[in-house]
């Protein structure tokens, strides 16, 4: 996902960005997990790939090699009022991470900030002891390797999603809730495709 950052007054504006995942639900995990934070550094993508040998994901920031990687920020409130100081240190029995990106924009400028979240928990416990596999399992062992595949082919990607996008929304003679419920009910069906 991208943030735009636009500075429209006559004077630069410098300032801090964070972005905070939480990481599983404790509800989702085993309560004696630990997590293991490996930092991540491709072209172009600096991040971290978090997991507990069950559950993974990876957050980074793309073209920004001077952002810092911590700990989850979550409810503590102390450690969001320091953001601008730095992150906190992740502990082993944390599952969230937080990315800060400083920015120093000079008048009337812009500029985009992109972030990268991908995650891999390919086993789903339903109801009635009936267990599911997702099926981007039978593709990918772990979030790294989304991101390894996914995020050199950003741009086509997005730029695909945007077309076809357009093509839906611009078939004007179809009532807008069908056009909406289109892109909804497609886009629920990797999210929650299981076998």
């Amino acid at each position: 996902f991208d943030v735009s950052l636009r500075n429209d007054t006559g004077k630069a504006q410098k300032g801090t960005l964070v972005f905070n995942f939480p990481g599983p639900a404790a509800s989702d995990i085993d309560p004696l997990s630990e997590f293991i934070r490996k930092p991540l550094s491709m072209k172009n993508m600096l991040g971290a790939d978090v997991t507990d040998g069950k559950h993974g994901y990876v957050v980074g920031v793309l073209n920004d090699t001077s952002a810092q990687i911590g700990g989850g920020l979550g409810r503590n409130s102390a450690a969001w009022a320091s953001i601008s100081k730095g992150l906190p240190n992740p502990t082993a029995t944390e599952s969230g991470t937080s990315i800060r990106v400083d920015f120093n924009l000079k008048a009337r400028k812009s500029t985009v900030i992109n972030f990268v979240i991908a995650w891999h928990a390919p086993n789903w416990n339903g109801c009635n002891d009936f267990k599911y596999t997702s099926m981007y399992a039978t593709r990918f062992k772990n979030a790294r390797e989304v991101v390894e595949q996914m995020a050199p082919r950003r741009e086509a990607i997005l730029n695909g999603v945007l077309a076809w996008l357009q093509v839906v929304y611009g078939v004007n003679n179809l009532p807008t809730w069908l056009r909406v419920t289109v892109v909804i009910y497609l886009a629920l069906i990797p999210e929650v495709t299981y076998w």
